[in-house]
């Protein structure tokens, strides 16, 4: 079974996974075109590679999907692909993986016959704001960008995933997960 997350930017998708990882899940390691953060290595968090790569993956039809996204860093355009190698999904094994909206749906359109339970963390906007002002690569510019693209398809998608979690309902998931088989 595959414990999907997905919320807006800095709604803690990344630490949930950690705590799931923690407590016997796989991590589904996407991959992507975008650089590492500073804490970031490869074949941990991401499978890292270049756009060449990335293509030619594409041309043997090797993704279950693959996304894009159009972004702004020093102040420059950029496009990060993001995709998941239909070789990372192993059947009988517990897995959590981190997808926006509109990568959910794609998943969910081409997955095929793998389970999964989905789950939209709700996090109010201050805090998501407050966690991403910690983090050491804040940029302004780009936190706007992403709440404006983010929320034009909160409300719409929002609604498609299993659960929807609000501020400090950790445990809920955690809950629902033992519940599972």
């Amino acid at each position: 079974m595959i414990t999907i997350l997905s919320g807006l930017s800095n709604s803690g998708k990344d630490y949930l996974s950690r705590q799931l990882v923690n407590n016997g899940f796989e991590f589904v390691k996407l991959h992507t075109t975008r650089p590492p953060r500073y804490n970031e290595t490869d074949g941990v968090e991401y499978n890292f590679t270049t756009q060449r790569q990335f293509f030619d993956a594409i041309d043997k039809d090797e993704f279950i999907f693959y996304q894009h996204y159009n972004v702004l860093v020093d102040g420059k355009n950029d496009v990060w692909f993001y995709g998941l190698k239909k070789d990372s999904i192993q059947k009988n094994k517990d897995y959590v993986l981190i997808l926006d909206l509109r990568t959910l749906k794609e998943f969910e359109a081409n997955c095929g016959d793998v389970k999964y339970k989905s789950f939209y963390l709700n996090i109010s906007d201050n805090i998501r704001y407050d966690r991403a002002k910690k983090r050491g690569d804040f940029n302004q510019d780009e936190w706007d960008r992403r709440e404006m693209s983010d929320k034009l398809v909160r409300d719409v998608c929002m609604c498609d995933c299993d659960f929807v979690v609000y501020d400090n309902e950790l445990k809920t998931i955690l809950e629902l997960m033992k519940k599972w088989d």
